[in-house]
Formats: structure tokens, sequence, C-alpha cells
């Protein structure tokens, strides 16, 4: 689910930056938190996957009488809203909200009593007057202004609407006291704090905003990210196949016996600057064992009947993998050199990502318990029409949700794995909820008569609640025994056998039509397409040997294709609308 920010040009520069910062630390990997536009809010393209919406400080009124209503019914539909640094009015049909404060820079600092304890120096907005023409019993004051020991007003509030709630804040509570604004106006000349005292009142800011957020029924994660950089990356092999390890570094230019035990060799690519050494002896991955992975690996291929050869490798038999890396996808992708000389198949794969990457803008959380890697493959365009590669992101979602239902995965509960236009994976719930658990993203490029492919995937396995994942399908007392390894095995043998038969038909998806519509969500499937004026109602036919989406035009016997990169399906609010 995505929490919010509102980014339109009344919006303060600061206020947004540290706004979505303190959302992320809070939320994250919970939630993803992103900022929105005045044009993507007016399309209410958003409703249906937005578990907040967050409006920051503001220079005037934050929207206009359009988007207010927008706002107003979201709310009222059940939905949550936390505005910082306004006041507002209410009745028992309407709420609206106004910006009163004055200059950031300038906003009195004054101490927030919350729960029995209180935060000091807190930037406070105007009279904050809470909410007028509202029931009280609606009303519930969560912090309040302390003067002198006394609690002189309401500093924050919670107003219940409808179905939804919204909760009102005449604080900065998105600001840290570390940062610009406020931290030269703390630390100067007096300085109201020491850094103990700062940091003691940062972590207390902290919570008031964590307790704020769990008030509008938001699942926080039990603690915060410990990992903040990269560690080491260790190059692995099967075990039958030794020399592997030996032919990749070859092709990047390392001779293996020149790599010197302690001091590395430094290579500069485009992106990033990689340092190969040695590993040390007796490492070991706990995150992710790469014996157990080969072992399930092998299984897996002799079990598909996939060939083997002395001089080659199959998927997943040669293996980057990292504890912590910024993105597998962004490291081979980015990196110009090491995209074009790694030999292919090649896999990155990382138990944590810190900055994993989805479609277009959008960013792929990598909490504890997500399988995420990249593959690297490599084809010659005289074999392979450039025309057929956006059918890689369909034939690698089937081969997820293939996987899903082998014995070794979930089995017959894997039937709940589901396919989403263009690149998501959903499941359907035991209360027939459809919510995403994976996606695929495909970056192609081409350079001497090849193309090299880099596939990322993310699929959530054993993430805990609020995250969808598919330990939450294994039934109490069933069977299943899922791991990270035989998932990741099984998903990359499933996927071999099926590029096997798209290189033989030379790109086609004819092959694996049939199995794809009886895996995908959208068969027969009546949405809005929101790219033309007006609207209309189409109902989705298919896909097309030549183009991405085909859609039935309402009754006139015309066809609509459309491009993915160009659109995008919002499935719970049955939306086909432009990307932004």
């Amino acid at each position: 689910m995505n929490v919010l920010v509102y980014s339109g040009p009344e919006v303060v520069a600061s206020s947004l930056s540290h706004c979505i910062t303190s959302l992320r630390i809070a939320l994250g990997p919970n939630y993803a938190v992103q900022s929105v536009t005045r044009k993507a809010l007016s399309t209410q393209a958003w409703l249906g996957n937005c578990a907040l919406l967050v409006l920051p400080a503001c220079k005037s009124t934050p929207v206009d009488s359009t988007l207010s209503s927008t706002i107003e019914q979201y709310v009222q539909d059940g939905g949550r809203l936390l505005t910082i640094g306004a006041t507002v009015k209410s009745s028992d049909t309407k709420i609206s909200v106004a910006f009163e404060g004055g200059s950031l820079k300038n906003a009195l600092l004054t101490t927030i009593s919350l729960g029995g304890f209180h935060i000091h120096c807190l930037p406070f907005l105007g009279s904050f007057q809470g909410v007028d023409s509202a029931e009280p019993s609606k009303l519930e004051p969560i912090a309040h202004v302390v003067e002198d020991g006394a609690c002189t007003g309401v500093a924050t509030t919670k107003l219940s609407h409808g179905k939804g709630s919204a909760i009102f804040c005449a604080i900065l509570i998105d600001h840290p006291l570390t940062d610009e604004p406020l931290l030269s106006r703390l630390t100067g000349s007096p300085a109201l704090f020491s850094d103990d005292q700062l940091q003691k009142a940062e972590a207390q800011r902290q919570q008031l905003l964590r307790s704020i957020l769990q008030t509008l029924d938001l699942v926080l994660p039990e603690k915060t990210s410990e990992y903040r950089s990269p560690l080491p990356q260790f190059l692995t092999s099967s075990p039958s196949k030794p020399w592997i390890v030996d032919r990749v570094l070859q092709a990047l230019s390392i001779e293996p016996d020149s790599l010197p035990p302690h001091k590395p060799i430094t290579l500069q690519d485009s992106n990033d600057t990689f340092h190969y050494q040695l590993a040390s002896a007796g490492w070991e991955t706990p995150l992710f064992d790469t014996k157990k992975f080969y072992d399930e690996l092998a299984r897996a291929r002799r079990k598909a009947g996939c060939k083997d050869s002395q001089d080659a490798w199959g998927m997943g038999e040669a293996l980057f993998y990292g504890e912590v890396v910024t993105s597998t996808q962004t490291m081979i992708d980015k990196n110009t050199h090491l995209l074009s000389t790694l030999p292919a198949p090649l896999v990155s794969l990382a138990s944590h990502q810190l900055a994993g990457r989805g479609r277009g803008a959008n960013v792929w959380l990598s909490p504890s318990g997500c399988l995420q890697f990249s593959l690297l493959l490599r084809v010659s365009l005289s074999e392979f029409p450039a025309s057929k590669l956006v059918f890689v992101q369909y034939l690698f979602g089937l081969a997820v949700v293939e996987a899903c239902r082998d014995e070794g995965v979930l089995g017959e509960e894997g039937r709940r794995a589901r396919l989403k236009w263009p690149n998501d994976v959903y499941v359907v719930t035991n209360t027939g909820e459809k919510r995403k658990i994976g996606g695929i993203l495909v970056n192609t490029s081409f350079s001497g008569g090849k193309v090299e492919i880099v596939i990322g995937s993310g699929l959530n396995v054993f993430n805990p609640p609020p995250i969808q994942s598919l330990l939450q399908l294994v039934p109490p007392q069933s069977s299943v025994s899922l791991t990270m390894e035989r998932t990741a095995a099984i998903i990359l043998t499933k996927f071999e056998d099926l590029w096997g038969t798209f290189l033989y038909h030379k790109g086609s998806f004819e092959p694996f039509l049939d199995l794809y519509y009886d895996r995908w969500l959208h068969s027969d499937q009546l949405v809005e397409l929101t790219t033309v004026t007006p609207p209309q109602m189409v109902r989705i036919v298919g896909i097309t040997s030549d183009h991405e989406g085909r859609l039935g035009g309402g009754g006139s016997g015309t066809y609509i294709d459309l491009q993915p990169d160009g659109n995008s399906f919002d499935l719970m609010a049955g939306l086909i609308k432009a990307k932004t």
C-alpha cells in the first residue's frame, strides 16, 4: 500500500522533503511513501491503493475546491488523512483544510504533551483552534500545547468522518530537530540544547509521529532497518561447475590467480566502483544459504529435465549474492562495462536492497522476507526480433506464478497466485481480496548486434502483515515448508524451460497464450479507459502478437491497443490510466 504525500505548488519545498523522509523512516518497509502531484490526485486513480494521504505544510490553502471534494470523499469512504501545519473546519458532511501559519523559519517553538511525556521545541504554526462545527463525539485530542507546566490548547486532533478519519496537526511533526531550518535555532547562540539533549528530543519527535500514525491504524514495523550501506557480494557457482567463477572473472579482465588475498583490484564503471578480492576462508551467508540453493537448483533442474553441458551453464548456476546491496537491477544495467562483459546467464541476488527499483519512477520495497534478484540474459538480434522483447516480462511473470504452484513452493495453495497486466504478481486471498506480492522489471540494452536483457524480480515470501506474502497463504497444519533458496531455484528453473521455448519460436508468445490467460486476472474484465476524452468503458480482450494490451471498445466492435510503458492498470479501481 502507498502513503501519498501531496506535492502541489502550494507546498513548502523543505516541508515536502522532510515529510517524505520522516514517513519513510517511520513506516518503511511496510508502506511505500511517495509524492503525488495535483494532476495525479485529480484523476482519483490513487484511491484504490492509498493507505494514507498526507498534506505537508503549505504556503497557502493546499487544495482547490475540486480536490478538496475528492479528498473529503476519500475520507468519507474510509480513507485516512494527515495534515501538517494546518487548521480544519468541518461539518457532518464536509471537511476543508486551510493553512494559517506564518513563516516556517520563524515558527514558534513550543512544548507538546503526549501520553504523559513532553516533546520540546516543536514548531507550532498559528493559533490552532481545532475543529469548528463538528460534533464533539467525533473529536479526539491527540497532543496538547504546554505552557508553564499546564496544557493550554490542542496541538493535534483526530476527526472521525464517515467511515474514515483525519488527523490535523498545528505542529510540524515531520521536521527533524537535527536538520535545518530548526538545527541552527536550537544550537545557535544561545544554544537551547546540548548535543545529547538534541538527540533525545529528536527521538521523542519521531515517537510522536509514530504514535500519530498508529492512531490512524497504520501498522508500523517493529524496528527500523539496521542496514545503511552495502555489504560485500560473493561470486559463486554450482559446485559441479567451479570453473564458472574463473570464466566470469576472466570476462572482466581479472585473472583469478592474480587476485590478492587482502588488497582488492578496483574497477571503475559508469555508475559504481567495484572492488574485487578473494573471499576470506570460512565465509558464510546466513540469510541465504548458497549451498542449499545450489542443492535445490540441481534437484529442480533434474525434475524439469533441463539440459546440462560441460562448457555452459544454466540459469542460477552463476550467482552474485550480497546480504545488502543498493539494487541488484542497478548494479547490472546501469554499469555499462559490467553489463556488456559479464557472461550470461548470471543472477544477482540480495537479501536486502537499499534502493530497489520498480517500474517507471516507482520504488520496490525490500523488507526482510522478500526474494529479490536480477537475471542477465543475452541474445543475438539476428535470431531474435527486437519487437518481441516486450513479452519477456509476461514470460517471467508466468514463471513466477507457475513456481508458486509447484509442490516445492506452495503446491495446491499456489493456485491463488495470479498475473496482473503488465508486470505484477497478485494473490487472491480467502476473502477474495486481490493483493500484490511481486513485480517484474525488464531493462534492455542494444550493442554489437546483441541485446542484453536484465530481468528484475521481487517476490514477498516471508513478509509479515501488512505486507502480503506467500507465507500467509500456507494453511495451519499444512505440510508446506517454504524456503527462500528453493523458491528462487524453482522460479529460475521454470523460466529456463519457458525461455527455451520462447527462443525456439523466435519470440512468439503464441505457445503461452492459453496458459497466460488461465493465470491472469483480467479476462473479460470491464474497465474505465481514462486516456481518452471523454473516458469510456471498455472490456479487456487480451494481448496480441503485435501489441501489448487489447481492449474491446464498448459495444462499437472496435479495438484499442495499449502500450504498458505509457499506461498503467489500477486493478482495484478498474482504471486504465496514463502513467504519471
